[in-house]
């Protein structure tokens, strides 16, 4: 199943940015785990729906874990011009877990599934961490195990499809600083691609104050894996006062850059 930047974020109402998404490259077959970080109400949880909706749009089930509580505090922003209402969201299977216990029992009986999903998508992993447990090494051991199972979890779903070709694609979000080096080190080897939410720091401050951010690929995570320079191109979106993810421009990338400063919210 092809993955690019249009599923994360698009434009339905605007032809020329919808025309810019559609000229990037899309990321190759074989690298299919995806790390979202920025964050807390960075518009994380609103980019994987919108991915969801996007493989769900073309016929493919997917699968949204995430818990109940807080997405019902904080739901997620539909794409400008989206309804609710859309059939397409009835491909959209959500499993609400509360522990990382729960997620890792539903990760090692993926491959029992009948009918498995095209794409896996958890939101913010490291909410289901036990508060209780204050030692930091044994929240990484349990964060690791639980990524390590969930990579399992979809590479059987390739095995299993053998001839038929059926992939499924893991999309994992966290509020974790994804440039830093312990970050880094704790999620590559697992989703080895990962995007920042960062201030967009092409933009004039008045666009900053409304609240333009940027979307896109860790540039050691292209060099890494040779990927095209487009797959480094910036997304600009809005969270538009709360009410819709707008997609305001792209930034096409020919040469990779030097990574910006990541967001810090209050």
């Amino acid at each position: 199943m092809a993955i690019n930047l249009s599923d994360f974020l698009s434009a339905r109402q605007d032809v020329r940015l919808q025309a810019e998404l559609a000229r990037l490259p899309s990321f190759p077959e074989h690298l299919q785990h995806f790390l979202v970080t920025g964050p807390e109400r960075s518009g994380k949880t609103s980019i994987l729906f919108h991915f969801a909706h996007s493989k769900a749009a073309g016929g493919n089930k997917v699968v949204f874990i995430c818990k109940r509580a807080k997405l019902e505090q904080v739901p997620p922003l539909l794409p400008h011009g989206g309804d609710v209402k859309d059939p397409a969201y009835s491909n959209v299977q959500m499993r609400y877990l509360d522990t990382m216990a729960e997620l890792r029992r539903y990760a090692a009986c993926f491959h029992l599934l009948e009918a498995p999903p095209s794409a896996l998508v958890v939101d913010d992993i490291s909410d289901f961490l036990d508060s209780r447990i204050l030692d930091r090494r044994m929240r990484e051991a349990d964060l690791v195990k639980t990524l390590a199972l969930l990579h399992n979890a979809v590479t059987s779903v390739r095995r299993k499809g053998g001839a038929a070709g059926h992939t499924c694609v893991l999309l994992v979000s966290d509020t974790s600083p994804a440039d830093s080096p312990h970050a880094v080190y704790l999620f590559k080897r697992w989703l080895p691609l990962t995007f920042a939410i960062k201030r967009a720091p092409c933009l004039r401050t008045a666009a900053r104050q409304a609240g333009d951010l940027e979307f896109a690929l860790l540039p050691a995570a292209a060099e890494a894996h040779a990927l095209a320079p487009g797959c480094l191109s910036q997304l600009h979106f809005s969270l538009a006062s709360h009410s819709a993810l707008v997609l305001t421009s792209v930034t096409a990338s020919h040469q990779p850059g030097p990574p910006s400063d990541a967001l810090a919210f209050l």
